[in-house]
């Protein structure tokens, strides 16, 4: 599709949903402005020679002991090609992704080799097919929960800290009279199961690991 999204169909999507009536690239004057009021969410998806450009090497055991340095070090070794050294195994994003402090994680990205940062929890909806019924954060404090509700799932993400126990948080957050009926909570890390299973309509605490991101997109009923 090259530049014509960008330039051109995004930008109709955009006029299209302000407004029907347009005369000079503005809003029709003697019209009134009919538009929907929504958000468009797209995905950009990566071609298979700008994931090998991305591609970052990690060496194996095997390699640290070899005698060819070369082999050893943490960019691609000059004159091998990548098939001989791309291990699935190795390239998993369990490997980069720090789920201690989930929204400081930074990936590249495209052609152009781009630096971004990840949404951690879209991405998990997103891999864990979880519809996005509400989108909140709560603040306490110095500390951000970001918190997305699915039917009766909850997922919470959070910076993590050995020496602070939030409980008493995630239990005020499942209090929110907005988040009534939820039955489970994915939350990242680590958290105290047994208390929060305190919570009168809680039933299930899942631990999110960076396991999590290794698998494909599955769709599940989130109502159930």
């Amino acid at each position: 599709m090259g530049d014509y999204f960008e330039s051109t169909l995004k930008e109709r999507i955009r006029r299209a949903m302000f407004s029907e009536n347009w005369r000079d690239g503005k809003p029709h004057p003697n019209k009134e402005i009919d538009g929907t009021v929504g958000i468009v969410k797209y995905q950009r998806l990566e071609q298979y020679e700008d994931v090998l450009n991305n591609l970052t090497y990690t060496p194996s055991n095997t390699d640290n002991q070899a005698n060819n340095s070369d082999v050893g070090r943490s960019e691609l070794p000059a004159r091998i090609p990548v098939k001989y050294l791309y291990r699935p195994e190795e390239q998993q994003i369990r490997l980069v992704l720090d789920l201690r402090a989930p929204f400081s994680n930074r990936l590249t990205y495209g052609k152009d080799s781009t630096e971004g940062v990840v949404d951690i929890v879209e991405s998990y909806c997103y891999l864990k097919g979880l519809a996005i019924e509400r989108r909140l954060r709560f603040d306490f404090g110095e500390r951000i929960y970001r918190v997305v509700k699915s039917g009766g799932r909850l997922v919470v993400f959070r910076n993590v800290s050995d020496e602070i126990d939030d409980t008493a948080q995630l239990l005020e957050i499942l209090a929110d009279p907005g988040l009534a009926g939820v039955w489970r909570l994915d939350v990242n890390f680590d958290a105290d199961q047994n208390l929060l299973l305190q919570h009168p309509d809680l039933r299930e605490v899942y631990l999110i690991t960076t396991a999590d991101f290794d698998t494909g997109t599955v769709w599940e009923d989130a109502s159930l």
